[in-house]
């Protein structure tokens, strides 16, 4: 289909809430399952026809411009990378200008603002402006959103494009809030293309400001090959401590040749 290469976005359902109003302060107010189409661009909203479908087509469309996949990889695992109790939307875009970087990014929706919005109670502003709600049909442009609501974590090498081939979230802290682990295939940390798994501390540390900076902690596989290190990314925690599992599956296993893969665990140590 031709024109679904344009299209861009995802939809996230929400399911209903028992404790809605019966908590203090009120949790989300929605009491059945509703739905959220998460588009890159508001712009076209005005165009909507209340009842004609037909008008909507243009809502997950990343006019002008290439279309930016936003939503073909999301992070594996649920967390609360902010702090505020409520999981979070980690996906990444294939081409996205922010600011002085263009390329490949990974985009943090928060989760409270999302929910909020479909309980009909968003933020006054910005936030509100960029939602739009036509009887059951509800959706939400996050290119003109902001922190804390809307967080970027560009690709800072404008030869890399493979930044945010994989995603994962795990509390490797334990402080009860979720760190962001982001896969970089093409990465050449210690080795050209060599690949790596970049890491970003959650909670209070989680600003805008950070995830364009320096990372918190950086994993290399093999240096002296392309090994594809970071193609995928999970974690796993025990008694023994937090262990990431990244994917290499053109490592060659220290010159054995052949490309046979590897995978690796790397014991994250906490500074």
């Amino acid at each position: 289909n031709p024109s679904a290469a344009a299209r861009t976005g995802f939809l996230l359902v929400f399911g209903s809430n028992p404790d809605a109003g019966r908590t203090s302060p009120p949790a989300c107010a929605f009491r059945r399952p509703m739905s959220l189409y998460v588009v890159a661009d508001e712009r076209n909203f005005a165009d909507n026809v209340a009842g004609d479908v037909s008008s909507r087509v243009n809502d997950v469309v990343d006019l002008p411009g290439v279309p930016s996949t936003m939503g073909r990889v999301f992070a594996l695992g649920a967390g609360d990378l902010d702090g505020d109790r409520v999981p979070d939307v980690v996906y990444r875009s294939a081409d996205l200008a922010f600011g002085p970087f263009r390329g490949p990014a990974v985009e943090i929706l928060s989760g409270r603002t999302l929910a909020t919005c479909v309980s009909s109670a968003c933020p006054a502003g910005a936030v509100r402006d960029a939602f739009v709600r036509d009887g059951d049909y509800m959706a939400i442009g996050v290119r003109t959103l902001g922190a804390p609501h809307r967080l970027v974590v560009p690709a800072q090498s404008p030869i890399v494009t493979r930044w945010g081939s994989s995603i994962a979230l795990a509390d490797v802290t334990r402080d009860s809030v979720a760190e962001l682990f982001v896969g970089s295939p093409d990465e050449s940390f210690g080795g050209d293309f060599a690949g790596a798994v970049i890491a970003y501390r959650g909670g209070t540390a989680l600003t805008q400001a950070a995830l364009t900076g320096d990372p918190w902690l950086i994993a290399v596989g093999a240096t002296r090959e392309r090994g594809d290190f970071g193609a995928s990314v999970a974690s796993m925690s025990s008694s023994a401590g937090s262990f990431l599992l990244v994917g290499s599956p053109l490592a060659s296993r220290g010159g054995a040749g052949g490309e046979l893969g590897a995978g690796y665990r790397w014991r994250v140590e906490v500074p």
